[in-house]
């Protein structure tokens, strides 16, 4: 009779990949036989990634920008591309816990104009949190985690609350990523509001004493006429001047997340150009799979 000290302890849940993260990892035969699953979670806190931090680090996004601009559009765009490609120019997908929560957005976009139209549901403050994605990038794995905060919430940081004390995590934040709506900048009596709650939005993060890697995108880039054109690169540079007192290496990106006609979106590769910097050398060795294996089940 087995007692329970002989009992075999339950295998940890894995996510792909999982099984890769050091020398004595299992070989890749085992892999293809276990099938890891990608988890479910809607979506998670940084208190729910205390394990990815310990053993790979993160790196935290904080998507800001105001209602409608575009940031939850974008997290499809990364999410949906990914999964058709199984890689956006050189990273990876490997992996997901909040698979659930990307699904539920994606589908939101396609079921509020029945597909025909995708208008990506936005996100109200309750449901502040991030979506997980695990990259591989220079053939090591990344733990990404990106923010999917409502726009009420940087409103209120626009009209004076302080960053902290909206985004209690912000010394967490490795990266800043300000998006500012192309659609109110091409209208012209939307352009100058648009442009100075950016400045106001980026300036409250300098003035928090916050110091991530900043990025500055123009989204719906495609609705930026070629006669918007030298008034954007006018506008844009003053926004990127405002980036770079607080990161002196900050980048102006421009991101098509949902092209009209079902194209593939423009720009994400940027994105994550930023996102993903070369890794440390204890970084976790990455070995591809497919992507189609990868997503396994979501039930």
């Amino acid at each position: 009779m087995s007692t329970p000290e002989d009992t075999p302890a339950p295998a940890e849940e894995e996510l792909p990949g999982e099984q890769l993260l050091d020398e004595e990892a299992v070989e890749p035969e085992a892999t293809e036989r276990r099938e890891p699953l990608i988890t479910t979670d809607q979506f998670l806190t940084l208190a729910d990634t205390e394990d990815l931090a310990e053993r790979h680090g993160l790196t935290v996004v904080l998507i800001a920008g105001e209602y409608e601009s575009g940031k939850t559009t974008l997290l499809v765009a990364l999410w949906n591309s990914l999964l058709n490609h199984g890689a956006i120019t050189d990273a990876h997908f490997a992996g997901s816990r909040t698979a659930l929560g990307f699904e539920r957005r994606a589908w939101l976009a396609r079921l509020a104009c029945r597909g025909e139209k995708p208008d990506t549901d936005r996100t109200h403050e309750s449901e502040n949190g991030f979506l997980h994605l695990r990259l591989a990038a220079h053939d090591r794995m990344r733990e990404v985690l990106l923010s999917d905060v409502a726009g009420e919430t940087f409103k209120q940081v626009r009209y004076g609350t302080p960053f902290r004390d909206k985004i209690e995590w912000l010394d967490s934040v490795n990266v800043a990523l300000f998006l500012i709506d192309g659609g109110d900048f091409a209208d012209d009596g939307r352009r100058s509001s648009a442009l100075s709650n950016t400045r106001r939005l980026i300036g409250q993060l300098r003035e928090s004493g916050a110091t991530p890697t900043v990025a500055v995108a123009l989204a719906k880039a495609d609705l930026i006429t070629t006669e918007l054109r030298e008034k954007w690169s006018r506008e844009g540079q003053v926004l990127l001047d405002l980036a770079r007192e607080i990161d002196s290496g900050a980048v102006l990106l421009e991101v098509t997340a949902r092209p009209p006609g079902g194209e593939d979106p423009a720009g994400l590769q940027d994105v994550l150009g930023v996102i993903l910097k070369p890794p440390s050398a204890s970084a976790a060795v990455f070995q591809p799979m497919r992507a189609e294996r990868m997503i396994g089940r979501v039930t």
